[in-house]
C-alpha cells in the first residue's frame, strides 16, 4: 500500500497564513499563476544552503523523491533506512496521522537528530512553528 498523506509540513504552514490559499493549492494547484522569477532565485538558494549543509555530515544517504509526487518512495526508503540505523540521511521523509514531514538531515548516533536547514540569517515564528 502506497503511503499517503492529507496535508504537507508547507501545507500547514501556508495554511496558517491563508486558509484559502491551502484549499486553492491543493484542489485547484493547475491555475496557480507561475512563480515570480524572484520567488524561483530565493528557492534555488535554499536548495543550494541545503546542499552545502551535506558537507557538514557528509556521506549519507539521499532519500528525496524523483519527483515531489513521489514522497511515497521517499517515505518507505526512509523507513528502510532508519530501521538499519544508516548514520547520514539527507531528506528523509516520514508520515504519521496524514501528515508529511520532510526534513533535510537525519542523524543517528546513539538517538535519532533532525536538522532542517533554512538560508536564513535568523530564526523566525515560522520556523519555530
Amino acid at each position: 500500500m502506497a503511503a499517503s498523506y492529507q496535508i504537507s509540513k508547507s501545507s500547514y504552514i501556508r495554511g496558517k497564513q491563508c486558509l484559502k490559499s491551502v484549499f486553492l493549492n491543493k484542489f485547484y494547484s493547475k491555475y496557480r499563476d507561475p512563480l515570480p522569477v524572484e520567488r524561483m532565485i530565493r528557492f534555488s538558494k535554499g536548495h543550494d544552503i541545503g546542499k552545502m549543509a551535506h558537507n557538514i555530515f557528509p556521506g549519507g544517504i539521499d532519500a528525496s523523491p524523483i519527483h515531489p509526487g513521489k514522497y511515497a518512495d521517499s517515505v518507505a526508503q526512509t523507513s528502510m533506512l532508519v530501521s538499519k540505523q544508516e548514520p547520514i540521511i539527507y531528506e528523509a521523509a516520514f508520515i504519521n496521522n496524514s501528515v508529511l514531514c520532510a526534513l533535510d538531515i537525519l542523524i543517528y548516533n546513539n538517538g535519532w537528530y533532525a536538522y532542517e536547514v533554512k538560508s536564513s540569517e535568523k530564526i523566525s515564528d515560522t520556523y519555530i512553528e
